[in-house]
């Protein structure tokens, strides 16, 4: 079997309840005033460990939007945003190859320079147009 995952890489709504989380459960205020460059920079440390598991793909977006499936945007989205198809590949070309037996997905989508993250890297409020090592397009 293959599992993807298939996010954004400042999804609104993962980060307004991953915030909501911190604050309630955690009691944790610096959670509370998570940016979307410190919620992609976890996030892509976590879909790099993922990506270890040989069945494990990933498609990375830019933008902030929260599902792509069910809609157009499934056939609007590349690398490069939700409704921009200049990038490759798009989101349902790569979604086809991942579920056919006889075809193979790229293991992993990113667009953007790759840059060396850590959990101690620092990063800017928005900064997520990079793509972690590990990330691209392996």
């Amino acid at each position: 079997a293959r599992f993807s995952v298939i996010n954004s890489k400042a999804d609104g709504t993962q980060i307004y309840f991953e915030q909501m989380f911190e604050l309630t459960a955690e009691h944790n205020l610096q959670g509370w005033f998570m940016t979307p460059g410190q919620f992609y920079k976890s996030a892509s440390l976590m879909v790099v460990d993922f990506l270890q598991q040989s069945n494990l793909y990933s498609y990375l977006v830019d933008g902030t939007n929260h599902t792509y499936l069910p809609g157009d945007w499934l056939y609007t989205t590349s690398p490069e945003g939700y409704n921009n198809t200049d990038g490759s590949p798009l989101l349902i070309d790569w979604l086809t190859d991942f579920v056919s037996p006889s075809q193979q997905a790229a293991k992993s989508v990113c667009f953007g320079p790759e840059k060396n993250v850590s959990a101690s890297t620092p990063v800017s409020k928005h900064e997520t147009s990079y793509c972690a090592e590990g990330l691209v397009n392996i």
